[in-house]
């Protein structure tokens, strides 16, 4: 198993979107990757928000599940944006998400998006643990994370069925 580090645990590959794009166009865009996180930039590519699935949801006529005429990115999106430098740790980004109660973090180098850290990724994550614990590799999950953020999660994916 690799490392625990950001980088080897974030999403690397990156769809964003720019503010002024529709909103309906936006949420075809993620049904059809099969993503919950859009990064939003201006109109010189500089990053701005991020718009969520739950953002989405929220601007969806509950009725009929159709959006407002007109309706785009920038109007929903969230910011500011919580990101992370790819060169910090694993923790740090684990405890933003934590104490921010979101589940996505933008991470960055020199201030461009370079991916995001998200709570799949995580699972994910603890499922390699787990699977490498099962192989024989005699990983004792709570001892080798320590954190009381990353215990935490642990005990919330364990208490899911995870």
């Amino acid at each position: 198993m690799k490392a625990l580090k950001l980088e080897n645990t974030m999403t690397r590959s990156l769809l964003t979107v720019r503010w002024n794009l529709s909103l309906e166009d936006a949420w075809k865009m993620m049904k059809e990757r099969s993503i919950r996180h859009l990064p939003v930039l201006d109109a010189e590519g500089g990053l701005i928000g991020i718009l969520s699935d739950r953002d989405v949801k929220r601007a969806m006529d509950p009725v009929h599940s159709t959006f407002m005429q007109g309706a785009i990115v920038g109007d929903f999106m969230s910011w500011p944006i919580l990101s992370v430098e790819q060169d910090a740790s694993l923790l740090d980004a684990l405890a933003i998400l934590l104490e921010q109660k979101v589940s996505a973090v933008l991470v960055t180098k020199n201030n461009f998006p370079s991916g995001i850290l998200t709570s799949e990724d995580l699972l994910r994550l603890l499922r390699d643990m787990l699977r490498d614990g099962e192989s024989g590799r005699r990983i004792r999950l709570m001892d080798s994370v320590c954190s009381p953020y990353v215990q935490e999660l642990i005990r919330e994916a364990s208490s899911a069925g995870i």
